[in-house]
């Protein structure tokens, strides 16, 4: 009886030892398998990431659906210089000088080459008894820059009269009236274009 009693005794503990072996390798198994799965989701999210989120492409897109940045700046009326820091960049919209308004040529009117409204813009500073006045001629409401321009000194001297001295073309100064001493002050008010209406 011993010997068969040893014989089930090393049987049993064979199988005792295959049902280890055979768990341990299920053990192993799942979570190899599920580290693998793991590794294989983690790049393929990196791979997804990269393609995606460093594409110049899909950030320029991005930033063209923006709403537009509004910038209010209040100068000093006696400056004339704006300066912005490195790499700071402004872009100016072109609009047309009359955007909207029927018959001028601007976005709100019909566009007919037959309709040519020439367009002047006037700008008036206090200067002495009078004003210097400087005007803008434009070929019409859609044009970008002024076709010429002119500056003259305007002053009333009685009831109904007026005095108007020419003081310069397309910002070159012209000669001083007879009995005028301060043509280079009155020229140094004047309003030439620079590229934009304000």
């Amino acid at each position: 009886m011993t010997t068969e009693v040893h014989e089930r005794d090393i049987v049993a503990t064979d199988e005792m030892i295959r049902n280890l072996k055979a768990g341990t390798f299920k053990k192993i198994a799942i979570g190899a398998g599920a580290c693998g799965g793991l590794l294989l989701v983690g790049a393929s999210l990196l791979v997804w990431t990269w393609k995606h989120g460093n594409d110049p492409e899909v950030l320029k897109e991005a930033l063209r659906h923006m709403p537009p940045l509004t910038v209010n700046v209040k100068l000093d009326p006696d400056s004339r210089t704006v300066k912005l820091e490195q790499p700071a960049m402004v872009q100016l919209e072109q609009r047309s000088i009359l955007s909207g308004i029927p018959g001028t040529g601007g976005n709100g009117g019909s566009n007919d080459p037959a309709i040519q409204t020439s367009v002047t813009v006037f700008k008036d500073v206090k200067y002495g008894e009078g004003s210097v006045m400087t005007g803008w001629n434009f070929a019409n409401g859609a044009a970008k820059t002024p076709e010429s321009q002119w500056c003259y000194y305007h002053v009333s001297v009685g009831a109904g009269s007026d005095i108007s001295q020419t003081i310069g073309r397309n910002g070159a100064m012209r000669p001083a009236p007879s009995g005028v001493t301060d043509q280079a002050e009155r020229f140094a008010k004047c309003q030439w274009f620079n590229g934009h209406l304000g």
